[in-house]
């Protein structure tokens, strides 16, 4: 019997990328139970972007910031593990596939995540330097190698339960949501853990 995973994508504004990063999640090859886009006050077309596709749209009146949202989806999310895909991200089709026994058979793990890479032409300067010197793209690293890591959420398999008994992301906070959960999770008997073999690309031109 497989084991359910909720997902979820923050959105603000990113009609360019969102269906790319929900078709990520839709084509994983464990497939998830249920996807909710948190739609955080956006004034673009987001939304329109995703009619027809079988995801939960949970839309903001206005926009709250990046604590609120992620606190809110630690909420809706039914399910134990729960994968986060960034709108302006997406996922390898094996994300889900590789990170969920990892971090099933790892107790004290409370989050597994990859590297991100730049996806796309690079025809512009800006693409060029997020290549090689945000993402590093030229490094190359062991297959198949786990690490400990701090917190990422912007593509990232996490475990429920540890994020709430660690009193959840603060939703006061509309930035560096990530790193005070992180320091969090590293004054607790929980570690975070990353994967040579879990790949997030960035859509963003």
């Amino acid at each position: 019997k497989k084991l359910k995973v909720s997902a979820y994508i923050p959105c603000y504004n990113n009609e360019c990328s969102i269906t790319t990063a929900v078709n990520s999640i839709l084509e994983q090859s464990h497939p998830v139970d249920e996807l909710i886009v948190i739609d955080d006050g956006s004034s673009d077309n987001s939304c329109e972007k995703l009619k027809g596709l079988p995801v939960h749209i949970h839309k903001l009146k206005t926009n709250m910031g990046r604590g609120y949202v992620r606190n809110l989806a630690m909420r809706l999310c039914k399910n134990e593990f729960v994968l986060c895909c960034d709108a302006t991200n997406c996922l390898g089709s094996d994300f889900l596939k590789i990170a969920l026994p990892i971090l099933v058979e790892k107790t004290k793990a409370c989050s597994i995540s990859g590297a991100i890479k730049s996806t796309g032409d690079k025809k512009n300067v800006v693409s060029r330097w997020r290549s090689r010197h945000l993402f590093k793209d030229y490094v190359t690293q062991n297959p198949n190698s786990i690490n400990r890591s701090s917190l990422i959420t912007y593509g990232t398999l996490i475990k429920k339960s540890v994020i709430l008994k660690l009193e959840n992301f603060n939703p006061n906070l509309r930035h560096s949501e990530d790193e005070d959960m992180a320091q969090r999770i590293n004054q607790s008997a929980y570690y975070s853990l990353g994967h040579s073999d879990l790949r997030i690309f960035c859509t963003k031109t």
